[in-house]
């Protein structure tokens, strides 16, 4: 949405999509593309499913804690080639090299916050056991509060890596992917939505972090996007029977009652929009939120 602060002489509305949302940075490409050039504020939602006990929640206005900013790598550990049985003296084992950054960072996990995630898998580890691996993979995520506590972290797991490749004799090479930030979700807008949604009989509650209990620790590129502009990135709850990335929750995303409630929260975006676009005070609001956040 563009020309909040035009004292009402027009505006326009922009429909995007979220293509590469969990990995690949879409909404990056679209940052450096210009779409959201002269926008003013951004609002999305996000499907989650039913909270245990809440089954006539149908929205949050997650506000804090909820988006941490995320690094993601694929890390490749290079060694050399031997028998296993006849010649493993001759060998330098890159699964070895995975094995020991597993386990050290393992033991980084106990020295961190407990905002702070790190969790990855085994891509590629050899390919016959009678063959010392020449070459071996690992991806990971690492992830934290802000993107201002992340850099630090990230430099402790590289370490992990590079004591591996060390100790084993292997070179190491990093392979990264696009940076998420952590969201900062304009209050101002929260607020508003949480009243808009409530009034219009949709019960919904402001922080889905802190009042409804552990849906925290993903990421997502509307962070970077909350860096350029005023930002929400609201939750609704659909009835499934899994959680996210599970077929289960895929049937409940599109099944009628999932679409009804997305169209809801949709129809409670419009209502914060337009008021934006003619309650002067309430747009200025959002801006000097907006501008103290990239303060912090």
């Amino acid at each position: 949405m563009r020309s909040l602060y035009s004292d009402g002489i027009g505006y326009s509305v922009r429909l995007l999509g979220t293509p590469a949302e969990e990995g690949g940075g879409g909404k990056l490409l679209l940052i450096d593309a210009g779409a959201y050039k002269d926008v003013d504020a951004c609002f999305m939602v996000h499907p989650f499913p039913v909270l245990p006990g809440a089954s006539d929640l149908l929205s949050a206005s997650c506000c804090t804690g909820l988006y941490l900013a995320n690094d993601k790598v694929k890390v490749t550990f290079t060694g050399k080639p031997a028998h296993a049985s006849a010649a493993p003296w001759k060998g330098i084992n890159a699964l070895d090299a995975v094995v020991s950054a597993y386990v050290n960072i393992s033991m980084l996990r106990q020295q961190i916050l407990p905002t702070q995630k790190i969790h990855g898998v085994i891509s590629r580890g050899g390919d016959r056991p009678n063959v010392i691996p020449a070459s071996a993979t690992v991806e990971y995520y690492i992830r934290s509060e802000t993107a201002k506590t992340l850099k630090p972290l990230t430099e402790r797991v590289l370490k992990c890596f590079e004591a591996a490749a060390i100790a084993t004799g292997c070179t190491v090479e990093y392979e990264w992917e696009a940076s998420y930030k952590d969201m900062k979700s304009n209050k101002p807008i929260c607020d508003s939505y949480v009243s808009a949604m409530n009034a219009m009989g949709h019960k919904t509650i402001f922080d889905a972090a802190q009042q409804a209990g552990g849906l925290s620790g993903g990421s997502t590129d509307m962070g970077n996007v909350s860096y350029e502009v005023p930002g929400f990135h609201g939750g609704f709850f659909i009835h499934a029977d899994g959680v996210n990335h599970t077929p289960q929750f895929t049937a409940g995303a599109g099944s009628e009652d999932g679409f009804k409630r997305s169209l809801q929260c949709a129809a409670g975006m419009a209502v914060v929009a337009c008021r934006a676009l003619v309650d002067a005070s309430f747009a200025t609001a959002i801006k000097s939120d907006f501008e103290k956040s990239l303060e912090l």
